[in-house]
Order: structure tokens, then sequence, then C-alpha cells
């Protein structure tokens, strides 16, 4: 009942870092992974930023983009997984065995041979025991597993995998089993779950309240690419080449905050982290997002070193209170570091300026 990620979002969660949940505890990754230090790639220092140059805000006009309705199945879908959300839940204890349709955290990797499969490793995956087209048995085979182990299993990828040169191939999938929780659905199906979700008096009410969230959802989400478009459409303004080895470093740094500090964590050795490195180095996508961001903070910094905003502790703290806590702190303790941590102060201040420069660019945007 829960949204298994599709190939995309797989891909994408691999290289963010997204959120999960810790666990009380973890075990190694099965008998290949020993632990080990996050591989030490960042020994040389980085490559300067070339000269910023100048850009303009001059005639920066990006077309509206319309929300889009959402559909029957995306309405029901969301219904589903709210009530999953919604419904009661128990901690199942160590050595416990997994049922299927319980809520489970993972680790998880796949190997062909000796070979690191891309963009498969999961630290803290919150996900469920149910089928998975992404992942063809693998989930199958962790029902009776229980909380606190580890199994590997043979699994076949789809031909839409995200891992391309190895969709269609058989890969062994280790994964470790945090913990897990037994989820009660509501008696009666899906439909009698509506009550959990405090929408409306009724199953149809529930429906068309949520129609109307997700109609909103989709209006800011409309804002949000269009915010993103007008970045992209201003970061092309700035005309200089980006270095292959600045690409390089900006990766290596990404990976090492992100996928090479899990990966060490979860005790996968150095030559597979190594693995890891030069597989996001050398992924076409990954590369090109990465010399996109550059663009965009080389075009920020050519507009900021033209007209800078005024940087003073009260604007520093106007930008960042309201996602103080986003960011890990208190409102409190931002405004004490400023003053008396100076690192965390540039840290902040350079934040804060690149907010400012943001909202310029955005306000000097027009709509068609």
């Amino acid at each position: 009942m829960s949204k298994q990620p599709s190939k995309s979002s797989s891909k994408a969660s691999a290289k963010s870092g997204a959120k999960t949940s810790k666990p009380s505890s973890a075990r190694a990754m099965g008998h290949r992974l020993k632990v080990s230090p996050v591989a030490d790639i960042l020994a040389s220092p980085p490559p300067e930023f070339p000269a910023v140059g100048t850009v303009t805000l001059d005639g920066l006009v990006v077309p509206a983009i319309t929300p889009k309705e959402p559909t029957e199945d995306e309405v029901l879908e969301d219904y589903v997984h709210r009530v999953r959300l919604a419904s009661p839940r128990r901690e199942r204890d160590a050595n416990e065995p997994l049922a299927l349709g319980d809520d489970v955290t993972l680790d998880v990797v796949a190997f062909e041979g000796e070979k690191l499969v891309p963009f498969t490793f999961r630290r803290f995956w919150n996900t469920v025991v149910e089928p998975s087209p992404q992942w063809p048995g693998l989930f199958e085979a962790l029902v009776g597993l229980p909380v606190g182990e580890s199994c590997t299993v043979k699994v076949t990828l789809p031909k839409d995998s995200a891992a391309k040169a190895f969709a269609g191939k058989t890969v062994a999938v280790t994964a470790v089993v945090h913990n897990a929780q037994e989820v009660t659905l509501p008696e009666g199906g899906a439909e009698a779950g509506f009550a959990l979700l405090g929408l409306g008096t009724t199953f149809d009410e529930t429906l068309i309240a949520m129609v109307r969230d997700l109609a909103q959802e989709r209006v800011d989400e409309a804002e949000g690419e269009w915010a993103n478009a007008v970045l992209t459409s201003f970061a092309k303004r700035w005309k200089g080449d980006i270095p292959a080895k600045l690409v390089d470093a900006e990766l290596e740094k990404g990976w090492a905050r992100t996928e090479g500090t899990m990966m060490g964590e979860a005790g996968l050795p150095v030559d597979v982290q190594q693995q890891a490195l030069a597989q996001w180095k050398a992924d076409a996508e990954t590369r090109t997002t990465t010399e996109a961001r550059l663009r965009l903070e080389l075009a920020l910094r050519a507009l900021g070193e033209k007209e800078p905003p005024s940087l003073t502790k009260e604007t520093v703290l106007a930008k960042l209170v309201p996602i103080a806590e986003d960011m890990g702190f208190t409102p409190e303790q931002m405004e004490q570091a400023l003053t008396a941590n100076k690192k965390l102060a540039e840290q902040f201040a350079w934040t804060a300026f690149r907010m400012m420069l943001v909202q310029r660019v955005l306000e000097a945007a027009t709509k068609t």
C-alpha cells in the first residue's frame, strides 16, 4: 500500500541522501562488507572557480507553467498512502521475523560479482515489505527474516532499471534489517480508513478534500518548477567554460557528504566506495546536473559582485530564521553563532547572500 520509488526517484534518492529515520542499532552489511572509513578523496586542494565576469537580468522572460490536475488514480494512491501512515503500528522486537506489509528500515546494496551496481546503495531506507517492480523478489525474500539480521538475494533487475548497464541482469542484493513495524490497517478495506484522516465524515467527502489538497500542491509545484526554469535561464547567461576538474571536485564533495559518509557508516570497504565515486563521476546525467548547478553559482556570484546585497546581522537573520530548523539550529542558536562562531557566521552569511541573489533573480523575471 506504500509508494515505491520510481526509476527516476530511486536514482535521485541515492544521490541526494534523502532524510530517513536512524535505527536503534545496526549490523555490518553481510559477509562481504567490513567496517571502513570514508574513502579519502579530498586530499588535494579543489581547483579555483573561473573569473565570474558579468551577467544581466534585463529581459528575463520565462513562460508560466500550468499546474497539472490530479488524476483519479493519483488521488486514490495518495489516499491509500495516507491511510497507511495514519494506521496503528507496533515496533517489532529484535530477532522478531518480518511479515508482508511491515514498514521496515533497511540498508541495501547490489553487486554483480565484485562490481557495484550503480545507484543501488540505500542507507536507512524506509520502505514496505511488499512486492516491488524495481526489486523483483527482494521483499518477498525478506518475509520471515529476523529484525537485526541480513541476507543476500538474487534479483533480476527490470528492463527500466535506473542502473541501465545492468538492466535484465541477475545481481546479488544484500539487505540489512535495522528495525520494522507491524502496521494494522483498518478492518473493512481501504475505504474504511477515511475516519483516520479526519478530512470528512464520509469516504467521498474525504476524497473531495484530498483533491483540493492535491490541487493546491500542484499549484505550488508549478510555481517551484517556474522558479527553477527562471534560474536555469538566468544561469545560461553566464557564458564561460566550466573546467572538468571543477565538475569533478564538486562531484567528489557531493559524494563524500552523502553516499560516501553513509557507505563508511554501513561498513562498505574503501574499494567499493571508490567504485561508487567513479560511477558518480562517469554518469552523464550527474555531470550535466552538477555543471548546471556550477553555472548558476557563477552567474549568481557575477550578479553579487556587480550589486552586492546588504549583509548585516539583521538581514542575515531575516533570511535564515524561517529556515533555522531545517539547518539544524534554533533561532537563538543561530543568532548567537553569528557573533560567537566565525566559521558558522561565514557560512550563514554566504547562505543568506545567495538567497538574496536568488530572490533578486526571481523578482526580475517576467511570466508569459
